[in-house]
């Protein structure tokens, strides 16, 4: 009697994040999944560490002096380092790598925004504050009670060690995986792979070259986030009507935003929308061979 195959188990499907993007393209970005999450920050902390290790070496070296036994006033420029660095320091990563500190980075996360605009300056100092609250004041509490509050070093660290376990927990329980950070600043991580182009409008557009004549100043505007998010808005399935809609939305967008003078074959979105993807992605490419690469439309 031949054993019964036991069911295939299935995957557990994604949340996703349902975005409209200033372009007019509706998309819909996965979501990142509390491990990876936790890779990310482990990956912040891990060089939060070597630099904090560093600085040690430095100030002991400095001060000629053995490193548990540092000077007072090594010990504030420690302290006051260490705060840079857990704040300001990736604060500014993150800002110069749009929403994608190194450790995000290394595990193919991104940080947007939760409605769809372009990310901003308060969102990602928002979510650093907050980080101060949820782990760092809390970890100083439970590490060094005597020095804040002697006497009550016991309560205090009860207290702030089931703070802490809280704030860690609470992606587990929200629908998205949002920490209390992503709340305050209206943003969430998602996963961003490394897109590539489908075969088969890459190979159409590579055969078909774009009949209208677009000059470098209509291509310079956008950048390969705004080549991908066209090649989605090409590759929508809708219904016939809807597709158009949004086909014409996007159409009249990216008029507008390079200064094309339309003509009469332009009141058919589609191909208009086909021959500037067409004429963009050589342009990135060609500039790609020289070095140059432009990200987004902000990246100037």
């Amino acid at each position: 009697m031949s054993a019964r195959p036991l069911p295939r188990r299935e995957a557990r499907p994604r949340s996703r994040l349902a975005l409209s993007v200033p372009e007019g393209v509706p998309i819909e970005l996965e979501l990142a999944s509390r491990g990876e999450r936790a890779v990310g920050f482990v990956l912040d902390a891990l060089l939060l560490l070597l630099l904090l290790a560093a600085l040690t070496l430095l100030l002991a070296f400095a001060v000629q002096a053995p490193v548990g036994s540092l000077a007072g006033w090594a010990i504030v420029v420690w302290l006051l380092a260490f705060f840079l660095l857990r704040s300001g320091g990736f604060l500014w990563l993150e800002l110069r790598g749009r929403g994608r500190s190194p450790g995000k980075r290394a595990a193919g996360l991104r940080i947007v925004d939760a409605a769809g605009a372009p990310l901003t300056v308060q969102a990602l100092v928002a979510r650093n504050l907050m980080r101060e609250v949820e782990l760092w004041l809390p970890l100083t509490f439970v590490l060094a009670p005597d020095a804040l509050l002697p006497g009550l070093s016991g309560p205090i660290q009860l207290v702030a060690g089931l703070w802490v376990l809280g704030l860690l927990l609470f992606p587990c329980f929200h629908p998205s995986g949002a920490r209390l950070g992503d709340l305050v600043a209206g943003t969430r991580v998602v996963r961003a792979p490394r897109a590539l182009l489908l075969p088969e409008l890459s190979a159409s557009t590579a055969r078909a070259p774009a009949e209208r004549a677009f000059t470098h100043a209509h291509l310079d505007v956008y950048g390969i986030y705004e080549l991908q998010m066209l090649e989605k808005a090409l590759r929508l399935e809708q219904d016939l009507t809807a597709r158009r809609a949004t086909l014409v939305q996007v159409s009249q967008l990216v008029r507008a935003k390079v200064g094309w003078r339309g003509d009469e074959r332009d009141q058919d979105a589609e191909p208009f929308l086909r021959d500037f993807y067409a004429a963009l992605r050589r342009h990135l490419e060609d500039r790609l061979r020289l070095g140059k690469r432009k990200r987004d439309k902000h990246d100037g």
